[in-house]
């Protein structure tokens, strides 16, 4: 698993990363914002559920100060990945 970063050294692009700042709950998935099709742009960090539940203007009062890779998806032990079965299915 990746180690906590500054966000400054975080790359800006469109690829989600885990990303956490003091005035937040607890670490949330999010992307860089270049809002390109916005006619004032204001890019800035957004992390979805933050931005959704409290708003774009908290989202960018309260950016993210750390950010890491999100982790791989744990491997099942008792299929083959090829024959993973989704959380919802059930056993015959």
């Amino acid at each position: 698993m990746g180690k906590w970063q500054p966000i400054a050294s975080a790359p800006r692009d469109a690829l989600n990363r885990l990303l956490w700042g003091p005035e937040w709950w607890h670490p949330e998935p999010g992307s860089w914002d270049e809002q390109p099709y916005h006619k004032k742009p204001n890019p800035h960090w957004t992390a979805f559920k933050h931005e959704h539940l409290l708003g774009v203007h908290w989202m960018r009062a309260n950016q993210p100060t750390h950010w890491m890779p999100i982790p791989a998806p744990p491997v099942s032990e008792s299929l083959p990945p090829s024959q993973g079965q989704s959380s919802t299915s059930r056993a015959p």
